[in-house]
């Protein structure tokens, strides 16, 4: 193995790094990952020292990411893994699971030889650049013609992903406190929420909070009243907790693009004037994207 040491660091690994991504610790022993300071972050994953030393496996080894709860995510952050390293997808398919590819430029979708997809979903070269979005992005994925979904699926779209945590209606949410059984009004109560902001949404302190920046707490809470990480940003954040550049990580700009939203006012809280606009003056183009950001 020390004879190796020289490859992995003439591709610019070092000993701690390459512990951590490549590796992720599997080679230290139990007492190591206590010295290390990490072996609580092995335990939140199922891990203890008897299932460790035996190799016997965590009930989380067969979890895809998204099956995850949200602190056994943070624990499997904390020892270098990503969404694909976790879910051990194959390298030439990371940009498409991670974000289908929309980094890209247009010419770069040719050489990948991918923007044949994109062209049956109704993009071209202007449309690409604009960042203005295709016809059939505003598409359910079940109004998606058959050669459409095909190239939705070939940039590692499925249904869920395409429809957006939009599809998803938070009902209990938006019942009035009065009605609220024991159970969801304690988990109301451990959010912050009292009658009066559970009943006028958007006025509580917690809404203006990312799932990421709840804590163990709050994220248990969150989930006791149905949502996941991805629905809790989109109905009750709307994702004003995400920095710019997120809102592009996310494919989530081009719908605030609609708006006319740019990167200075997004900083500094100012929206355009188009925001302000009531539901009926809004554009279909709009109100489709206000939908998708989980207003209705």
């Amino acid at each position: 193995i020390n004879s190796k040491q020289p490859a992995a660091k003439a591709i610019g690994f070092k000993e701690e790094v390459w512990d951590c991504y490549i590796n992720h610790y599997e080679g230290y022993t139990w007492e190591d990952l206590y010295e290390q300071g990490i072996q609580h972050f092995f335990v939140v994953l199922g891990w203890n020292s008897e299932k460790w030393g035996e190799g016997k496996g965590a009930n989380t080894e067969n979890k895809s990411w998204s099956d995850l709860n949200p602190a056994q995510r943070t624990a499997s952050q904390e020892i270098c893994y990503i969404e694909q390293s976790w879910d051990n997808t194959p390298l030439n398919r990371w940009d498409c699971a991670k974000d289908h590819f929309y980094d890209l430029t247009w010419s770069d979708l040719k050489s990948l030889g991918v923007q044949q997809y994109f062209v049956t979903l109704g993009w071209d070269q202007p449309s690409w650049r604009s960042g203005l979005g295709a016809a059939t992005e505003d598409k359910n994925w079940d109004d998606l013609s058959k050669e459409e979904e095909s190239a939705a699926r070939a940039i590692c779209f499925e249904k869920a992903e395409w429809n957006g945590p939009s599809d998803y209606y938070p009902s209990t949410r938006f019942h009035m406190y009065e009605l609220l059984d024991v159970e969801t009004k304690s988990a109301a109560k451990a959010l912050g929420y009292t009658k009066d902001t559970w009943n006028n949404p958007s006025n509580a302190d917690i809404e203006k909070m990312t799932f990421s920046n709840l804590n163990t707490d709050e994220q248990v809470a969150a989930q006791k009243l149905g949502y996941t990480r991805d629905t809790w940003d989109c109905w009750q954040n709307h994702y004003f907790g995400f920095k710019w550049s997120e809102l592009g990580d996310y494919d989530i700009l081009r719908h605030f693009n609609k708006f006319g939203w740019t990167k200075e006012q997004w900083i500094s809280s100012t929206p355009p004037d188009e925001w302000n606009k009531e539901w009926g003056d809004l554009t279909s183009q709009q109100r489709t994207a206000a939908e998708k950001l989980c207003f209705f």
